[in-house]
């Protein structure tokens, strides 16, 4: 028998629902990234201001430091947008999906009725037609 309709959507609710969890982690990921990159601009930026000979020594790698780690913060916060958007695509997917099983099943439910009411005066004729004999 073929595979009902609500039960081939229901599937792909929960697969867009994995989807939108998969891009929940990596978005965690990103959050946890830019905690670490806005940690190392913070202390390079201690380190700058620090006039400790040790730091005045370093201080031309800091800057290289620094420089790299604003770009890693750009790139990252682009990512994130990126990540939001297909979080919020994901989730409106699966809301789509779900509210099409709503109408799938009550459609499922419509047509049992319909066969069984058929198969009632299916039944119920049949009856009279052998009691005529």
């Amino acid at each position: 028998m073929a595979e009902k309709k609500s039960k081939r959507l229901l599937r792909l609710v929960e697969i867009q629902r994995q989807k939108e969890k998969i891009v929940e982690n990596d978005l965690a990921l990103v959050l946890a990234e830019q905690r670490y990159t806005e940690d190392g601009v913070t202390s390079i930026i201690g380190a700058l201001g620090d006039f400790t000979p040790v730091n005045m020594v370093m201080a031309g790698h800091y800057a290289k430091r620094l420089s790299s780690l604003e770009t890693k913060k750009e790139k990252l916060n682009k990512h994130r947008g990126l990540l939001e958007k297909n979080k919020l695509t994901e989730s409106v997917k699966a809301d789509r999906i779900s509210e099409k099983v709503i109408v799938a099943q009550s459609d499922e439910a419509r047509e049992q009725e319909e066969e069984d009411l058929q198969d009632l005066i299916d039944g119920l004729s049949a009856r009279k037609k052998s009691s005529l004999w």
